[in-house]
């Protein structure tokens, strides 16, 4: 079986949920990460499967803050990822245009970046974020996009799988 380590950055600027998908990936993650100066890492090893073979892969995630005063610095955080997650909450439609400028961003850093679109929306609640405008924008820029609520995890595990899968097929 072969081993990679791959680097994937999740986005999103304050507030969005990144505090509630983090809960929801200490499930997933080990737990021991050290934070550091805008960024916390934590890993996970997944097994997927790339024409009938198991790949081996550990996932090093990096949590970038999207306070402001990281503005600067957090470009120097996406040397070596290959994929991103974007999370951001769909009850406020700035932190869907934080995600279209992030986006912009790590384009210029890293061509053709595998990517998953992650909207957290709360039960009971109504989006304030058009969906079908966030989905075409997702599929024109070759991504995939999400629905999660912040404290249900069923989907979490699948759509890791599903960004692992695209990133080593963007690798071949």
């Amino acid at each position: 079986m072969a081993n990679l380590i791959l680097k994937v950055l999740i986005l999103g600027t304050e507030s969005v949920g990144k505090t509630n998908f983090k809960t929801i990936a200490d499930k997933y993650f080990e737990t021991d990460y050290k934070p550091v100066v805008g960024v916390n890492v934590l890993t996970k090893t997944v097994t997927v499967e790339i024409e009938g073979r198991p790949i081996n892969t550990i996932i090093s995630l990096w949590d970038i803050s999207g306070k402001t005063r990281f503005d600067e610095i957090r470009k120097l955080f996406y040397k070596g990822g290959v994929g991103a997650l974007f999370v951001f909450n769909l009850n406020k439609s700035s932190s869907w245009f934080h995600v279209i400028e992030c986006y912009k961003e790590i384009e210029v850093a890293i061509k053709n970046i595998p990517f998953i679109v992650i909207g957290n929306l709360e039960k009971h609640r109504k989006s304030k974020v058009d969906i079908k405008e966030v989905i075409d924008w997702v599929e024109e820029h070759g991504g995939y996009f999400v629905q999660i609520d912040p404290e249900n995890s069923s989907l979490l595990e699948t759509t890791f799988e599903n960004l692992i899968t695209e990133i080593l097929s963007s690798l071949e």
